[in-house]
Parts: structure tokens; C-alpha cells; sequence
């Protein structure tokens, strides 16, 4: 490892302008801020807000305690300046990516001079769409925890260097802050094990080849469990918030999950790990479908040069691994030796991209493609390996000066490209590279909404806080308007509250989405199954629905989370003669009265997934009363029905494909619990004939 002599005005202003080109990439991004904003990040400014004007001081965000507000704060400055935006968040992350992109910097110089850091650093320009677009997204401080964690890695090593006390309390005073900004930092935690190890008397005790060496040992256990718990100590204080909330049960109810998976889904996340690759680098060798929303548009000439940016990086870490860990150099051997020797930075900067592959093949986490954000940590190293590499590279000659700039120039270029792409897919930029920004189309229903008199209603997560974000920056709309979390997630169940008490509400779908499409329909059901009249209104790719009376259109459900069922029963009587012949696969409507006579509520929708949804279901059986047909159909409740309350409804059925004489069996079932009627819980029966 080299120091050479510095400009340190030179670099100091060759690394601004780094950081104005960085953000000059995100200029079509800043520019839709509105558009490109989701609930995450809804959410955390929201909680800003709470904490600010209500007086409601947190550590986390609602219902989560994996991640802090720490990202929220550094967007302090932003809304002093601009209001509640969302154009504020977004800047507030970029401080996070500015960290980053100035730590590997300073790695970089470490390793060989100022030059190869700035050659590191100009790769985070964009590096790719992916991570243009992570670096923007005020969501959990994705970038701003990579640089966090090259700024411990850095102090890990002057801590090894020279260990004081002062030094090793920094150090992990630094892990417990990174713990708490976001728990994927564990990744940089596990790299202190490594850093102890050949120094530790208890792995020194293991190969002393003499008294002595084992005496000295001995020595420097006193030295060493006091620095463990001067570490501990700054970790403690630095994780405190998550101490705390573990210490008075006030954990919020979501978080990541830790533990092993199965042989089948190590095998799906290794599948799943090729395309994360591939969307974290901005690249599509071979054109696959599923990864243009996030690489962008590829042709033949940008799949070839993406192969080769995949191998350029791949070099890079292959060489920089040889030469560390090689048999001549390696430091990892050398934990091995008598007696044994520590490893340093070159190793640690060399094995950090192996421990996110490993937790990623085996981690329940990953689910899909979105799950390139666990490998966000190789920009810690990759662009520094990569500076190393070329810069050897051109030493060598003239034809290695001139490979080393084209390899640097697709490095650089290639991602640049495939952002320029990705934004005109998004119509963020046009065809002359023009910013062209994007309205929210969410503005559309907020201010129908408001016209129409709803205060409020119920949306899916990832409309529901951001329309009650959006309200803060309108005075017009600013605390007159409030939507529940409707699916996947309800992280404020005050929303739930306020919607339940409004005298109409509102539901608000994306008709955009393909699984919400289905949802539509089976709301519109629960509507005719109510024969509660109601309006609808297309606005933007969203579908809004309203009473057509003025009052609430539907009751408001009981809980967000439904219950399981531990004694499912009913009664179930029809209310109007069913038919007693139809045609194959003809669609039967059936009028019902059903009663709760269970030992919990029902909850007409259930988890996001439909798990614990409370539905009427039909099974056709033959004559004899054995299964013919194992699903006839599900029919959705209107709402929620506690234990003795009973409502009408309508249900529907689709008959068998073959004519013959059938028992059409009618009863409830709870979503992966139970049909009633196999527990004894409440049936009828109908003879049908089924006849062409």
C-alpha cells in the first residue's frame, strides 16, 4: 500500500465536481420528484411531520424498528427550504449518496493515491439506473448505510493500526449508528470478527509453538477483553434506540426475516441472484424481458458491452483477490502461520463482496428482481478494485494505457447510456434528451376527491400515504384529508380510525397493476353482494368508487388484522329458491342469509395475500355426497361480521363442465384454515341438474 504526495486543493475540487455530475445524472429524477415517490418514503416523511409539528418524537418509522429516522433528519435542511415535498426527501437521500461517493474516495486514496479514488469515486456517477435510482429514494437510506459503512471500515483499520482506546470506541460507536440507520449493516459488523482474529490471545494460545508465545498471549488478554468491551460499549450507544425499544416491548410488528432457508428456495434465490446481478450492474446480456423496468431499453451493440462491463468488474476483483489471498501474498494463510498475522484492508476490501452473496442465496429476504438492493454494498469496493485494476493496467505500456481509458470509458459510459434509457422509458427525459417532467397523477384524485366532498377513504399501501403525504405541501388539502392502508401493510392504524368515523369514504384502486385488476373485480362483487349503489370514476390509471347515495358505501372493517378462526361455524339458509337445472359451466347466483355463530370476527378481505379471508365457497358433489368438483367458486363478503351478526348476500358458482345430476354443497371458508362444513360448521345443499 502507497501514499503518493497530494494536491489536496486539486482533489478536493476534482471531487466536487464529481458530486455536481452525480447530481446533474439525477436532474430528470429531482424534476418528477412527485412522480418517482412512493409510500416508503410517504411514510418516513410523514413521521418527520408527526415528530415536528404534533410533538410525537420517535426513534423509528411507523411499525418498523430494523430501520431509524436517520435518513428523515438529514432532510431537515431541504424542508426548512422547500416545504414538505418530495423533491426535500429526495435530497435529503442524495446527502447519504454524497457520503458514499466521497468515502470510497478516501478508500481509494488509501490504497494507491488520490487519483485512483477520484477514478473510483467518478464510477458512482451513475454506476447504474438501479442505483441512480436507490440513491434518490428516501426509503431507508440504501446508499447512505454503504457509505456509513466504508466510513467504520476506515476506522476499523486506524483502530488495528493503533489501537486506543479513543479509536476502538469510535469504531464501535460507528457499527451501532450504522445498526440503527438500517439493519443490512450487519454486513459491515461482520467483517470485526476478521479484523480480531489473528491478533486475539485465544486464536494466538491456539498456535504458540513455544511457553513464551503462549505466555504473551496470556499477556494481552487483559488489553484485548478491555477493548471488547470499550467496542461494546460504543456499539451499545450507538444502537440505543433499537436497546431501547427491545428493552420496553415496543417493537414494531414488521421485520426482515432472520434464519435459513430450504433446499428449494436456496435454489430459487441462487436463479434470483443472476438478474439482481444484472439489474444492480445496468446490464442485459441476454435481453431478458424481466429486467427492461430495470436496466432499460438494451440493443445488440449494449448487451455485448454489458457482458463486457460484467467482466471487466469481475477482473478486477479476481486479480485484487490473487493478489491478496493468493499463496504467495495471502493474508488469510497468514491466520494460519505460527505465530499468526492479522489481516488488513486489502482483504477485508476483497472478502466484503462474498458475505452479501452468501446471505443473499440464503435468506428468506430476497423475492424478487427489487432484491438488488442487498448487494448495494459491493459499491463500497468495486469501483475501487476496478480503479486499482485499470491504473496497473496502464502502467504496463501504451496499448495498456490506451485499454485501461476504453475500459474506464465503458465503465463510465455504458451505465450513463443505459440511465439516458431507462429515463426515456419513464418519460422522464425526451427524445432529445429534454427533462421533461412528470405530474403525479395522484393529484387527480386528491383533488376530485376534494371537489366531491370525501375527506378521506381507503387505498392500497402504495397510494394511501402518499396521498396524505402529498396533502402537507397543499394547504387546500393539509389535515382535510386521510386514506387508510387498504393492503399489504398498515403501518399507521390511527388512518384506520380517522377513515372509520368519516360520514362517506372513498376506495381508490391502480387499474394500471394486473393483480389489482382482479381486486376491482371482486370489490365490485362485494358491492353487488351489498346492494349498496355505487358510483365509479376513472381518473388517470386509478379507479375510484363513491357512494351513490352520499353515505358511507360501506362499514368500516373491524380490524387490519383479521383473526383465525379457531371454531369456524355459521348458519347459512338461501333466500330465494336456487335453480335446480342449468348448463355446464353456467354461472348460478345464489341469495343467502349467513350468520357468524364463530369465535372471532370475519374479515371480508383478509391479509393482502386473501390468508384469513372469510368467504362464502361452493364444492359440487355427486349423488352419494362424494367431492366431484373440490372449488365451485368464492364469494366474497360485503364486510365484516362480528360473532352473532348475520347478513344477506349474494354468492355465484360456476356449475361442472359434465351434464349429470349433482349436490351443489354451499358453505363458508376461511383462506388456508378451514371449509365449515368439513368441521361440522354449517351447510346447504342443493340438487342440480347439469344438462346440455
Amino acid at each position: 500500500m502507497t501514499s503518493k504526495p497530494t494536491r489536496p486543493w486539486g482533489s478536493t475540487f476534482a471531487l466536487v465536481a464529481l458530486l455536481m455530475l452525480a447530481l446533474a445524472v439525477r436532474i430528470p429524477l429531482l424534476a418528477s420528484a412527485e412522480r418517482e415517490f412512493n409510500s416508503d418514503e410517504a411514510v418516513n416523511a410523514l413521521v418527520l411531520h408527526d415528530m415536528l409539528d404534533e410533538g410525537r418524537w420517535t426513534f423509528y418509522n411507523w411499525d418498523a424498528t430494523y430501520y431509524g429516522v436517520f435518513e428523515s433528519l438529514l432532510a431537515l435542511p431541504f424542508v426548512a427550504a422547500l416545504g414538505w415535498t418530495a423533491l426535500a426527501f429526495k435530497l435529503g437521500s442524495l446527502v447519504g449518496f454524497g457520503l458514499l461517493l466521497i468515502s470510497v474516495y478516501f478508500l481509494g486514496r488509501r490504497f494507491e493515491g488520490p487519483g485512483v479514488g477520484l477514478l473510483a469515486s467518478a464510477l458512482l456517477i451513475g454506476f447504474s439506473p438501479e442505483v441512480v435510482g436507490w440513491s434518490a429514494r428516501a426509503s431507508g437510506g440504501y446508499t447512505l448505510v454503504v457509505g456509513w459503512g466504508v466510513v467504520f471500515l476506515l476506522a476499523l483499520v486506524r483502530a488495528q493500526e493503533k489501537p486506543t482506546l479513543a479509536r476502538i470506541f469510535l469504531a464501535g460507536l460507528l457499527a451501532g449508528i450504522g445498526l440503527y440507520i438500517y439493519e443490512i449493516f450487519l454486513l459491515w459488523v461482520a467483517l470485526v470478527p476478521l479484523a480480531v482474529l489473528g491478533v486475539s490471545f485465544p486464536w494466538r494460545l491456539l498456535f504458540a509453538r513455544h511457553r513464551a508465545e503462549a505466555e504473551s498471549a496470556l499477556a494481552s488478554a487483559k488489553g484485548q477483553l478491555l477493548a471488547a468491551v470499550v467496542f461494546t460499549s460504543g456499539l451499545a450507544l450507538g444502537w440505543a434506540p433499537k436497546l431501547w425499544v427491545l428493552a420496553t416491548g415496543t417493537a414494531g410488528t414488521k421485520k426482515p426475516l432472520y434464519g435459513l432457508v430450504d433446499s428449494a428456495v436456496l435454489v430459487r434465490n441462487l436463479e434470483l441472484l443472476g438478474g439482481c446481478i444484472q439489474a444492480l450492474f445496468g446490464v442485459n446480456p441476454l435481453g431478458r424481458e424481466n429486467l427492461l423496468g430495470y436496466v432499460g431499453p438494451t440493443h445488440a451493440v449494449t448487451r455485448v458491452l454489458g457482458a463486457a462491463l460484467l467482466l471487466l468488474y469481475a477482473a478486477a476483483w479476481a486479480v485484487a483477490a490473487w493478489r491478496v489471498l493468493g499463496p504467495k501474498n495471502g493474508e488469510i494463510r497468514g491466520l494460519f502461520a505460527r505465530p499468526p498475522r492479522p489481516v488488513g484492508l486489502a482483504t477485508w476490501v476483497v472478502v466484503s463482496p462474498l458475505l452479501p452473496i452468501a446471505l443473499f442465496v440464503l435468506s428468506p429476504n430476497p423475492q424478487d428482481l427489487g432484491a438488488n438492493r442487498y448487494l448495494l454494498s459491493w459499491l463500497a469496493t468495486l469501483p475501487v478494485l476496478a480503479a486499482i485494476f485499470l491504473t496497473k493496467i496502464a502502467r504496463r505500456s501504451r496499448a495498456g494505457r490506451v485499454l485501461a481509458v476504453a475500459s474506464f470509458a465503458l465503465l463510465l459510459g455504458l451505465p450513463l447510456v443505459q440511465i439516458a434509457e431507462r429515463y426515456r422509458a419513464q418519460q422522464l427525459l425526451g427524445a432529445n434528451l429534454q427533462v421533461t417532467p412528470q405530474p403525479e397523477p395522484l393529484r387527480s384524485v386528491m383533488r376530485f376527491a376534494a371537489q366531491s366532498g370525501v375527506r378521506g377513504g381507503y387505498a392500497g399501501y402504495w397510494e394511501a400515504y402518499e396521498i396524505n403525504f402529498l396533502g402537507l405541501a397543499d394547504p387546500s388539502h393539509r389535515g382535510s384529508m386521510t386514506f387508510a392502508s387498504r393492503k399489504i401493510w398498515d403501518r399507521h392504524p390511527e388512518d384506520l380510525e380517522v377513515v372509520a368515523k368519516l360520514p362517506s369514504e372513498a376506495y381508490v384502486f391502480d387499474s394500471s397493476l394486473r393483480a389489482i385488476r382482479s381486486e376491482i373485480g371482486t370489490f365490485r362483487r362485494r358491492l353487488e353482494s351489498a346492494r349498496r349503489p355505487a358510483r365509479t370514476w376513472q381518473i388517470g390509471p386509478f379507479v375510484l368508487f363513491t357512494s351513490a347515495t352520499g353515505g358511507r358505501l360501506l362499514p368500516p372493517p373491524i380490524s387490519a388484522v383479521p383473526p383465525r378462526l379457531s371454531s369456524p361455524r355459521a348458519q347459512l339458509a338461501l333466500t330465494k329458491a336456487a335453480p335446480t337445472v342449468t348448463a355446464p359451466l353456467a354461472e348460478l347466483v345464489l341469495d343467502l342469509r349467513v350468520q357468524n355463530e364463530s369465535d372471532a370476527y370475519w374479515s371480508a378481505e383478509g391479509t393482502p395475500n386473501l390468508d384469513l379471508r372469510t368467504a362464502v365457497g361452493t364444492r359440487w358433489l355427486d349423488e352419494a355426497g362424494n367431492l366431484v368438483q373440490v372449488d365451485g367458486g368464492r364469494s366474497p363478503l360485503p364486510w365484516d361480521l362480528r360473532p352473532g351478526e348475520s347478513t344477506t348476500l349474494r354468492a355465484w358458482t360456476t356449475a361442472p363442465e359434465v351434464p349429470g345430476r349433482y349436490l351443489l354443497q354451499i358453505t363458508m371458508i376461511q383462506e388456508n384454515v378451514a371449509w365449515f362444513a368439513d368441521l361440522g360448521g354449517g351447510e346447504v345443499r342443493i340438487a342440480v341438474e347439469v344438462k346440455r
